[in-house]
């Protein structure tokens, strides 16, 4: 596991084994013709296919229980070292998206009190890093930082941070989960 500390954001990143990846393959596997249902395309302004407009939370639906167990302990680590504070931790929702080839998605940010992220599950080279961007108001650090996809790799990221997915350049579709997880702040003394 590994913390990267970018612009005044913090991005987790982390590696599943590739026992659990194939493990959480099978189970999406069993859903595959009622998951392929859900998906639809263009619903922001990009071109990937997703199912985020059908299906509130992908993992709740389906009993992908054995995801939400590897993200729940990677967003409380996340926490912990951000030093946010929180009473209570739910996950909001959660979704596919496939990129085929040309496949983007343009910058946007998740919001407020929100902790996003995705997980690989099928990439290969040149399929569209996750790029991140500064907030129009940091100063110290200009440069976007992008993460080139691989199977079973996890990023975990503020809400408010800035992101988008570049096109991607191969002849293979590139598949993730999306999440995003609610905090409530505790009271400060």
């Amino acid at each position: 596991m590994k913390f990267d500390y970018l612009f005044p954001q913090i991005i987790l990143q982390d590696q599943i084994n590739s026992k659990t990846l194939y493990n959480i393959k099978n189970e999406i596997e069993i859903n595959f013709d009622e998951i392929n249902k859900l998906l639809v395309k263009n619903v922001w302004r990009d071109n990937i296919h997703t199912t985020s407009r059908n299906c509130k939370c992908i993992i709740t639906k389906f009993n992908l229980n054995s995801i939400k167990d590897i993200i729940d302990p990677l967003i409380k680590k996340y926490l912990s070292e951000t030093k946010i504070p929180y009473t209570e931790l739910k996950m909001l929702d959660s979704w596919f998206n496939i990129a085929t080839p040309g496949g983007f998605q343009e910058l946007h940010i998740h919001g407020q009190n929100i902790i996003s992220g995705c997980l690989y599950l099928d990439t290969c080279y040149n399929c569209g890093e996750i790029e991140f961007q500064p907030h129009i108001y940091e100063t110290t650090h200009k440069a976007n930082i992008a993460y080139e996809p691989t199977d079973g790799k996890i990023l975990i990221f503020h809400g408010m941070t800035p992101h988008r997915v570049i096109y991607n350049k191969s002849d293979k579709n590139r598949i993730s989960l999306s999440f995003n997880y609610s905090y409530t702040h505790n009271e400060l003394v």
